[in-house]
């Protein structure tokens, strides 16, 4: 054992063991501030991920959110743009301004075979094409133009689809007229019918050869309109002859008369 430590002195050991202690304090114990430097940043960052992950979730409710508004817009716009579509009322009158080919659907009803229906377009209103001619003598056809000496009621009129009536909603049913000869005549008188009863009429009329201007108020029931309906023109003379063009059968708020 002397000898031992003959070979190494004391001094040396001494720092041998010094070196072992400080290797292990520095490397097996952190100080305490090390510990809290650790826990802090441990923390701050732990701070920094669910500050990012709330505001992450937030931005993304907003997003939605807003989803839901521009989506309850979308669907606002769509609906205005729907109810905006509104039936028009339209004129229930079937070639209305004798423009046709023929003066069909209107018809009238001979009387000793006397009475018929033409269209002419040379003493239509201005503007118009053609109108619808009614005259109470025997038709061209059979090469005579007597006329009757007793008055009988004249008329031309016009069956209307009911399924395009509604029931007891206001209608304006105008006309114009012209006369050019007349014999022994009353006021005419334009009116609706259902069946054999009115459903509202009005005497109208103006000098010869002068268009006038007749407007009447009509109203059908579920009754009337199920026994049909129609529109007419009447006039009681010997003899007459008159002009019809633009007809209009209409709902009251539509009409412009």
């Amino acid at each position: 054992m002397q000898a031992f430590f003959s070979y190494f002195p004391f001094n040396c050991i001494s720092h041998v063991l010094s070196v072992d202690t400080e290797s292990v304090t520095s490397t097996a114990v952190p100080s305490s501030a090390s510990v809290r430097e650790t826990e802090s940043t441990t923390i701050a960052s732990s701070e920094t991920t669910t500050t990012a992950q709330s505001t992450t979730t937030y931005e993304s409710l907003i997003s939605t959110s807003s989803a839901a508004i521009s989506a309850e817009t979308s669907t606002d716009e769509a609906s205005t743009t729907t109810t905006s579509i509104e039936r028009q009322p339209t004129n229930l009158i079937r070639n209305p301004g004798f423009e046709d080919l023929t003066f069909a659907p209107w018809e009238t009803q001979k009387i000793g075979n006397r009475g018929w229906l033409s269209v002419r377009s040379d003493t239509s209103r201005p503007g118009s094409l053609q109108c619808g001619v009614f005259d109470s003598s025997i038709s061209p056809s059979g090469g005579l133009k007597r006329r009757l000496i007793q008055p009988y009621t004249w008329f031309v009129k016009q069956d209307i689809d009911p399924s395009k009536i509604i029931a007891g909603k206001e209608y304006h049913f105008s006309i114009f007229l012209k006369t050019t000869t007349s014999g022994s005549c009353g006021a005419p008188r334009l009116g609706c019918s259902a069946g054999s009863t009115s459903a509202g009429s009005a005497e109208f009329g103006g000098p010869l050869n002068t268009w006038a201007l007749g407007v009447t108020s009509c109203t059908w029931n579920e009754a009337q309109l199920d026994a049909g309906a129609s529109v007419s023109v009447t006039i009681v003379c010997a003899s007459v002859t008159f002009y019809l063009d633009d007809a209009v059968l209409i709902e009251r708020e539509a009409s412009q008369f």
